[in-house]
Parts: structure tokens; sequence; C-alpha cells
């Protein structure tokens, strides 16, 4: 039975994050790929940077079986967005053989045995040497058939330079799609963290993998994988937070405007920052605050407006373009309590995930402190302050 759909939503696709075309020994990360060769469609894995592709890996290819490619033929999107042919960012994906129909994206190809695909692609050889604590990342999007079953994505590792990939370190890719996975929808963009076990802590010879199986009986759901942006290493990054208002002295039942800013600056060889939490609980002689958010740099945040403390989930890219940084933009308009007394601080915290190693907390955390000052009226009628 055939069921190949040319929709995303049927392949597997990865997405790496490189900034240089090498596996480093320095800074934050030991590996850092983002796939980005310039291709817009029909590269073999292999013929970027060092990654191989290995075939009859766990059962027998057929004549015609999908293959490994690196190209902006499946576009990498920064989660949580929705898969997308070329704009510019490649991504690495299981897509058609040439004779097939070839690369269009993390679509395979299942029409029977002839289609029957084992394929793995491996990365160079990484070292970790001096290393520890490890975290693996990358993001991805993962179908083939429910459940993992007759048709999936594999992340493999190997802890001797690829002699081996030991079952403990297989684990199955799955993400969801923007809609039903019925091979019609487009697959939706997802982050993948995994702490590394320590086998893979001051390690010379560590090699990451990403296996594709279709089983050749002539039915599968796109879309098949496509993955971008990994890394490995520690999860050292640095983010920081302000607050200011626009009052220097706050008047009981005045408004009061508070501007809070989570911020990552680019840095070489860093990466992304996702599921970081912006909080600020506002103090009792702050009343009926509502909130919005902007951003910049491609940071993600909840717009609003909404009403009370701030609880939220954001995303901070490594971006390095104009103006060299991302940043989400909170703006609180409150209103200063009819009994407010002394002063009133408020404060801002922004907190990184246990995936990801904050090297500055002291730029975490940010305090606006306001003293409060009586409404007077005047002898010649005119309203002021002390």
């Amino acid at each position: 039975m055939l069921r190949w759909t040319p929709s995303k939503c049927l392949s597997l696709a990865f997405s790496l994050v490189i900034l240089a075309p090498m596996t480093q020994a320095g800074g934050p990360n030991a590996f850092f790929d983002n796939f980005n060769n310039g291709c817009a469609s029909n590269c073999l894995a292999d013929t970027w940077n060092g990654w191989s592709i290995q075939s009859n890996v766990g059962g027998v290819d057929g004549a015609s079986p999908n293959n490994w490619f690196v190209s902006c033929s499946e576009e990498g999107i920064l989660p949580p967005g929705c898969g997308s042919s070329c704009i510019g960012d490649a991504s690495l994906h299981i897509g058609s053989d040439p004779g097939g129909g070839g690369d269009m994206g993390a679509d395979f190809n299942e029409t029977g045995a002839i289609n029957a695909t084992y394929k793995r692609v491996v990365s160079p050889v990484i070292s970790t040497v001096g290393r520890s604590n490890l975290v693996l990342s990358f993001d991805f999007i993962a179908f083939g058939s429910a459940a993992c079953s007759d048709d999936r994505a594999q992340l493999q590792l190997s802890t001797d330079g690829g002699a081996t990939w030991p079952v403990g370190f297989h684990y199955c890719l799955t993400s969801t799609c923007c809609g039903a996975c019925n091979g019609y929808s487009q697959g939706q963009w997802t982050r993948y963290l995994l702490s590394l076990p320590a086998a893979f802590n001051n390690n010379p010879n560590v090699r990451v993998g990403f296996h594709w199986r279709n089983n050749g009986n002539g039915s599968g759901t796109n879309p098949s994988v496509a993955i971008d942006d990994i890394r490995l290493g520690g999860g050292e990054i640095d983010v920081s937070i302000t607050k200011t208002n626009d009052a220097a002295q706050l008047v009981p039942g005045s408004t009061v405007t508070y501007t809070i800013v989570a911020k990552k600056l680019w840095e070489p060889f860093s990466s992304d920052v996702y599921n970081l939490t912006v909080a600020d609980t506002f103090p009792a002689g702050l009343e009926q605050c509502s909130t919005t958010c902007t951003t910049i740099g491609g940071a993600t945040c909840t717009a609003g407006p909404f009403s009370g403390n701030i609880n939220d989930t954001i995303n901070l890219p490594n971006f390095f373009a104009h103006p060299g940084y991302s940043a989400a933009t909170y703006t609180s308009v409150c209103t200063v309590s009819a009994t407010a007394i002394g002063s009133i601080a408020n404060t801002a915290t922004v907190t990184v995930t246990q995936f990801d190693n904050d090297t500055d907390l002291s730029n975490n955390t940010a305090t606006d402190t306001d003293p409060i000052v009586a409404d007077v009226l005047l002898r010649d009628g005119f309203e002021g302050t002390p």
C-alpha cells in the first residue's frame, strides 16, 4: 500500500547550530553545528562538516531508500514554529532518494520494500576532555508512525568513536504536528534536551548519530525527521534582567509604569536559550497591574495584555545580527495603593532551566525601589507633593 504524501509532517528533521565548520575544543560547547551549508536541495549529509552516512544499520536498505540530506529544503525553524520549505536556514533531514523524487524536505517515500531505509548519519568525533555535566540539545521535528514503531527516528550515542552504539544510548524522537499528524500537516519544531550519562564526561571519542528507519511495508506518515542547531556542551550561557519605572517617587492613587527587560547578548559559540522563566510578584502597594510584552532578536514571550503577577516562559536566541542581542520587554502599568506608605520595592527575576548553566547570577535579579510621598493640597488650590 502506498502512503506517501509531500507533507513535511511525514519526515524527520533535525537542526544543529555550527557557527563555523569545526569541532570545538574551547568555548562553552564541545560541538556546535547549524548545518547552514548554503544548499537549497539535494546535498547529501556526508558532504557536510565531517558527517558520514552509514547504510544497512539494523536492517537492509531497499533499492531506492530514503537518505540523509543537509539543505534548506526543510527550513530550520525556531520552536515552536511549523515546518517550512527553504527560507535560508538549512537542516539535517531525511528525504527521498533522488530516483524517487529527491530532497523535498522532511518527506519520505514508503511505497514498499523498494523504499526500506535503515540509515544512520554520524557526527565527526567530539572530544569532551576536561568537561563534565554535559547537555546535548537540538531542535527537531519527527514522526513517521505513531509511538515510534514501524517508521521512526532515534538519537543514538557512542562513547568509543562509533565502534559501538549501545542500546542504552538510543532515544526515540517524536514530535507533534501543526494539526493532526496525518501526512498533510507540517511538523512542529521542538527543542530536545538530554543530560548525558557520566560515560560521556572527559571522553575524547564521543559521536552523535541519528538513525532513521522505515520498514518498507508500504505505510507511513510524514514528516520524517529534521534536526537543526545541535549543541553538546556544559550549557554555559549568560542572561540578564533589568527593571526601571517612570517615577522617582510614588503618589498613592496614581499610576506607575515599570519596564522589565530580559536579555541575552550574542556570544561566539553560545546558543539559544529556551524555557527561561521571568517572574515578578507585585508587592501589596501596587494594584490592578496590567502587562504587555514585546520582543526583539527572535525572542518569544506572552504578548498579553494580562493582569496580576508576571510568571512567563520565554525563549532568547543567540542573535548575531543587529542589534546583537535578543530580548523580551515587559511593560507593566500599576496603580499605587491609596494606603501605601514608606516605600515600594518591586523585584523581577529571570531563571534558566536545569539544562543551562548561567555563568553570572548577579544580573538575574533586578529591583526598583521608590519612596511613597503624600499628595497635598497647597493653599492656592493647586495640588502638589511635599
